[in-house]
């Protein structure tokens, strides 16, 4: 059995086309949003502050890292999930691909805003979460969101396998 979604007629309001069903309206992000672009856009530019945090670490706060191993840990930590975060949006962009049946394309759209949350909160850890401390809300956050994020694209991906 295969996901199909019935015709409709394509409506624009506020800026997004939606798709008028039976169900009720569904977004049509493929068509207005450009969610590929925006994670394209997103995972360039985070890659670009990883080495901008880089060069931060090794030439205006060396002196301080080498001071506490906890403090040079964490910050390290962090560098590492800005990477992290920007390889995941350069994937999406890359790669994804907006499904055509609702309830995917809405895990989809859930998943890409938990990530791009996840992202902004993974650079204002860097500069504004306390390192000396082993409570690390933003840090925490971040990763949990990069995790729930990543699942719902995945669980969006699976097919139903076809049964004869």
């Amino acid at each position: 059995m295969y996901d199909r979604q019935p015709a409709c007629r394509v409506r624009q309001l506020s800026g997004i086309s939606y798709c008028k069903h039976s169900t009720g309206r569904m977004p049509v992000i493929h068509e207005r949003m450009q969610t590929r672009t925006i994670h394209l856009a997103i995972g360039v530019f985070v890659i670009a502050v990883f080495l901008l945090t880089g060069y931060h670490m090794r030439f205006h706060i060396h002196h301080l890292m080498e001071a506490s191993d906890r403090f040079r840990f964490s910050l390290r930590g962090n560098h590492l999930y800005i990477l992290f975060l920007g390889l995941i949006n350069l994937g999406l962009g890359a790669y994804l691909r907006i499904s055509q049946t609702i309830w995917r394309a809405y895990l989809q759209l859930v998943g890409s805003l938990m990530i791009l949350a996840a992202t902004i909160l993974v650079i204002i850890a860097f500069f504004f979460e306390n390192k000396e401390s082993l409570d690390r809300p933003f840090t925490l956050l971040t990763v949990v969101l990069a995790l729930i994020g990543t699942v719902l694209h995945a669980i969006s991906s699976f097919q139903q396998s076809k049964k004869s």
